[in-house]
């Protein structure tokens, strides 16, 4: 068995956002959910988009396992690789890769993407997470 290093983000916040949401009421949480899982399909999109590629394995196991991203045949690669997680009934989603050089590649060891691309993308979507679930709540509660 090979250990290999998970590099995952969590949008922060979200224990707040359900504690707000317990006050609005039943109506609130899945109307939140879909923000959430909006706002994370939005981040796995970026973060697909802006990884490096050398054989296509760190992008296909970002978030949901993608075959079709993988542009070379790698006998390592696998669904195994990829990590999403839904937990408190889709208001906190984890999404990462269990591909062992993931955080190298964050860290700027290819020119394709620059240090910190995937903290950057993190950072944009709990801005809009914030602004989406604000709208929400003022859609339902006026």
């Amino acid at each position: 068995m090979v250990a290999t290093q998970t590099i995952s983000h969590r949008v922060e916040g979200a224990d707040d956002v359900i504690r707000d949401l317990e006050r609005a009421g039943r109506d609130a949480k899945p109307e939140a959910a879909k923000v959430v899982r909006s706002v994370s399909f939005g981040l796995e999109r970026r973060i697909k988009n802006e990884m490096p590629v050398d054989k296509g394995r760190a992008r296909a196991s970002w978030g949901h396992w993608t075959q079709g991203d993988l542009v070379k045949p790698d006998p390592s690669a696998s669904e195994i690789d990829a990590h999403w997680v839904e937990h408190s009934g889709g208001l906190t989603i984890e999404q990462g890769s269990n591909v062992e050089y993931i955080q190298a590649l964050n860290d700027g060891h290819s020119q394709q993407a620059p240090a910190g691309f995937i903290d950057k993308a993190v950072a944009w979507a709990q801005r809009i997470l914030v602004d989406e679930v604000d709208r929400m709540l003022k859609r339902l509660f006026g």
